[in-house]
């Protein structure tokens, strides 16, 4: 009795030293959930001029599931700039013609519709200067 006692405990500690040579590896590859990163381009968004048509186009890719929602806080735009865009795309478009000059900082946000695991999110600063 007393050897299987031993055989079993000599079992257990050589799982667990498994399991913690198999965590550390994870941990120090960097794993992650497995979920890709969003990526929002362009890097920066072009300079407007004062009473001149504004346009710019903004993309999301690295998605797997489709886009559900792109955000703004349309009260950091530029007076006369509208942000639009469509659900299920991966795009979106700010447009207009700027009324103020000045540095117009916003957060946009994106938030894709997920299946079977929970949706993709990114957000990403910008800044618009208007002449």
């Amino acid at each position: 009795m007393e050897k299987i006692r031993i055989l079993c405990i000599k079992q257990v500690n050589k799982f667990r030293m498994m399991a913690i040579t198999l965590l550390t590896a994870l941990i120090f590859s960097g794993c992650s959930s497995g979920i890709p990163d969003l990526k929002i381009s362009p890097e920066t968004l072009p300079e407007g001029i004062e009473g001149k048509a504004y346009y710019s186009v903004i993309n999301v890719s690295g998605n797997d599931s489709p886009v559900n929602l792109i955000t703004v806080n349309e009260l950091k735009l530029p007076p006369g700039l509208t942000f639009t865009y469509e659900e299920r795309k991966s795009i979106a478009y700010i447009k207009g013609i700027p009324e103020k000059p000045g540095i117009y900082d916003f957060m946009l946000r994106v938030y894709c519709r997920g299946t079977q695991q929970s949706g993709q999110t990114a957000e990403k600063s910008f800044h618009i200067v208007i002449r």
